[in-house]
């Protein structure tokens, strides 16, 4: 059984997080209402089932990587819209570590 961990259980340092924080622990349970409870994972051998299990850290850093110049968001500042991309957001998170 392959489970994923929640990502605030990790040590509180930021190289902990260079990798996405993809790490897996042990579970009994296939649902928790709790964050930071680990869950079963519901994998098969072919279909989408079969990928590798990933962090949604992990899944919005690839995302940067494949389009970093796609608006990402948009807001109205002072009656005009304005765009980021998502390279903008990724720096902008990368600030809260």
């Amino acid at each position: 059984m392959i489970v994923v961990q929640g990502i605030h259980t990790f040590p509180h340092n930021p190289d902990a997080y260079a990798g996405g924080g993809d790490a897996l622990a042990a579970s009994d349970d296939y649902i928790t209402w709790h964050a930071d409870k680990p869950v079963k994972l519901r994998l098969a051998s072919s279909g989408p089932r079969s990928y590798k299990p990933i962090s949604v850290v992990t899944a919005f850093r690839q995302a940067v990587q494949r389009f970093p110049d796609h608006p990402a968001l948009g807001m109205y500042h002072e009656h005009q819209l304005v765009m980021m991309t998502m390279t903008t957001i990724m720096e902008i998170l990368c600030c809260f570590r």
